[in-house]
């Protein structure tokens, strides 16, 4: 056994663990904390019914190198998409990157849709073609495709959902999924693993989602807005389906600011089916398009949204459908359009993670969203504005998904609204926390989590750990 009282953390403000809206340091291994177990004593009892199972390697573990030689880590495979600018291409590449700068070799197992030119860092590309070990498998995804994990001897499954609770709807019964085909689970936050454990997921830990510095940061390019110099620009980043709020927000927006006032909203959308948020700017439809789908498009210039609405013929059904196109800034450059707004807004009913705030703190923006679901684990009252929950309704309105997000004040939000737009000396308080709680949270301070999670599960990992570079 390796006494793990070897790692320490160099940095005071990292890997906190964040409780209500302040932070504490996670306990050492084993120590109880305020009269319960510690998170990694509850995920080593939870394996050592596993003890039993092969080594992964097949062998004893590698002798410790001797000091001043060169260190060979564990291969770790991510299982994910990296060619898209959805969530999941984000997370797979940010993690690899994050382990990557932490000194461990990484493969990845690339899913084949999306657009092979895309722009992805040249150390993330050349991870796509190094052959997997099969040894340890990390799969980036809703948990109904966990089931690809059974080619890996150590399977993890990333799992993320908006809800208080895993669906189980038929076909997508998550919490066999994880049980079934994970001997990990890792959750993006507190949320996340509380509705894992509440829904019967077992070995849960957490592992947060991250930001890039190199595209996130108040310095760099700002992208040129369809606005005037002197407007007060409102920005929303995400796709436009109920579940972020889009409608709430232009409510708000059109009905607490007059024609006068010197404002703007921008969305920025992603995915073909994010068309949604298009019928608020008229100018996004190409011609016949929002006739025929009976789609009131409406004319508002302090409104733009990035994209163009056209069509698609959907084979299941052989009908016309709404598609977004030519929507997409790469996501390297969402940074510059990020420090060209002056306030982020997200009213969300739920997140999985909600890194967009998370982005949107890194580049010295404001953020107004909602106090509920993952996005606590970055956001709090001394860093952003939170907007307080009415209540409680069922999610997606699908029969058998049981869970439940939470509909956001949109008077709080109307008041948020103005409060940043008026009182811009103020909000510069929150900005300066902001950014500093941010840094918490960078790819390679995410990744130390998951190769925590991952020395705790399999042992021999241990062994390859460089206590050099490795700090938690």
């Amino acid at each position: 056994m390796v006494n793990r009282t070897r790692i320490k953390s160099r940095r005071k403000d990292i890997h906190t663990t964040r409780i209500g809206h302040s932070y504490r340091r996670p306990s050492e291994p084993g120590v109880p904390r305020h009269g319960e177990a510690s998170e990694e004593s509850e995920l080593r009892q939870n394996f050592e019914n596993r003890r039993n199972r092969p080594p992964i390697t097949g062998r004893k573990p590698k002798p410790k190198p001797k000091k001043g030689s060169k260190k060979t880590s564990s291969l770790i495979t991510l299982n994910g998409s990296i060619f898209t600018d959805d969530s999941f291409s984000v997370v797979t590449r940010g993690l690899a990157s994050g382990l990557l700068q932490n000194g461990y070799k990484v493969a990845i197992d690339a899913w084949t849709e999306g657009n092979r030119s895309h722009p992805i860092e040249p150390e993330v590309r050349a991870a796509t073609k190094i052959s997997s070990d099969d040894k340890i498998g990390i799969r980036i995804s809703h948990p109904n495709s966990f089931d690809v994990l059974t080619c890996y001897d150590y399977k993890i499954g990333k799992a993320y959902f908006e809800t208080n609770v895993f669906p189980h709807a038929p076909g997508h019964d998550w919490v066999k999924m994880c049980n079934t085909y994970c001997d990990q689970v890792w959750a993006s936050s507190r949320f996340n693993k509380q509705t894992c454990e509440k829904s019967g997921t077992e070995n849960v830990f957490i592992v947060h989602d991250g930001f890039d510095p190199r595209i996130f940061s108040p310095q760099g390019k700002k992208l040129k807005l369809p606005f005037d110099d002197d407007v007060f620009v409102f920005l929303t980043v995400g796709n436009s389906q109920e579940r972020k709020g889009t409608d709430m927000l232009y409510k708000a927006f059109t009905e607490e600011f007059c024609n006068g006032e010197k404002v703007g909203l921008v969305y920025k959308s992603y995915a073909g089916w994010a068309w949604g948020a298009c019928k608020y700017d008229a100018r996004c439809f190409e011609p016949g398009v929002a006739e025929r789908h009976k789609i009131k498009a409406i004319n508002d210039p302090r409104i733009y949204h990035y994209g163009k609405c056209s069509e698609w013929l959907d084979p299941k059904d052989n009908k016309w459908k709404p598609k977004l196109t030519e929507s997409s800034i790469p996501y390297n450059d969402i940074g510059s359009l990020h420090r060209a707004a002056d306030c982020f807004v997200l009213p969300t009913y739920g997140e999985g993670a909600g890194i967009c705030n998370l982005e949107a703190m890194a580049c010295g923006v404001p953020v107004i969203t909602t106090n509920w679901s993952a996005h606590l684990d970055y956001c709090d009252n001394t860093n952003s504005y939170l907007i307080e929950g009415l209540r409680f309704e069922d999610a997606f309105h699908k029969e058998g998904w049981e869970g439940q997000w939470i509909i956001p004040s949109i008077d709080q939000l109307k008041f948020y609204l103005r409060y940043v737009y008026e009182r811009p000396e103020m909000v510069k308080l929150k900005v300066k926390q902001a950014l500093d709680d941010a840094q918490d949270f960078t790819w390679k301070n995410c990744a130390q989590e998951a190769i925590r999670a991952i020395m705790i599960g399999v042992p021999e990992f241990v062994d390859d750990v460089d206590f050099e570079v490795l700090s938690l």
